[in-house]
């Protein structure tokens, strides 16, 4: 077995680094870290970070976006691969006022799972991802 240290970075393919940037700074409080652009292939790298946790940007000038069945809630959970991306915060309905409040595109209101023990709701980032708030429940 590998002796895992913590969860480091996620990487997102997103279409605008400065729109993606600005949304994760306002939203989720990430502070950019480093870049690295290509010159051979123009692909662009940029590391954010918050909370000890990382998010690795990628923008290239041919970027493709997600088809329209894979970026839906629902229908997205029968494709392999990574889903969506999920933070533990302190109260999931006030997150979701704030979220309202920042006019976000909105996507699953707070909802409580009690199978998972925990409450959560959805929004979309710019480029269509999904992010997760969740609270646990308590026991």
């Amino acid at each position: 077995m590998i002796s895992i240290r913590k969860a480091h970075h996620i990487g997102i393919g997103v279409k605008d680094l400065k729109v993606a940037a600005e949304w994760y700074q306002k939203v989720l409080g990430f502070v950019e870290k480093s870049s690295f652009q290509d010159p051979s292939s123009q692909l662009k790298i940029a590391y954010y970070h918050a909370q000890g946790f990382e998010i690795e940007f990628f923008v290239h000038p041919k970027t493709v976006a997600q088809g329209s069945e894979r970026s839906q809630l629902g229908p997205s959970l029968k494709y392999q691969g990574l889903l969506h991306l999920a933070f533990e915060v302190e109260d999931v309905d006030a997150t979701w006022e704030q979220l309202q409040a920042l006019g976000l595109e909105l996507e699953s209101p707070p909802t409580s799972n009690s199978d998972l023990g925990v409450r959560y709701c959805f929004v979309r980032d710019p480029d269509g991802n999904l992010i997760e708030f969740l609270t646990p429940l308590s026991a």
